[in-house]
């Protein structure tokens, strides 16, 4: 069994990379979008893909607001 973690958001999964997957099992994403993955061509295969959309939410609003801090000064 393999499992695939997608830490890089700019990877696209498209059939022909689905179909290099020859073990894989599970496809799991960091974010809120699964755009970059075919996800109906994977379930054809027997894939999982899933994603953590709940990933980094506090961070990703603090580096925000510090960001519109920053620039306010």
């Amino acid at each position: 069994m393999h499992i695939v973690i997608d830490r890089l958001l700019a990877i696209p999964y498209s059939s022909d990379a689905i179909d290099r997957l020859k073990n894989c099992t599970v496809i799991a994403r960091f974010g809120i979008g699964l755009d970059a993955v075919n996800s109906a061509y994977a379930a054809e295969y027997g894939i999982h893909v899933v994603h953590t959309s709940e990933y980094c939410q506090n961070d990703v609003a603090d580096r925000t607001m510090a960001l519109m801090l920053a620039t306010k000064r």
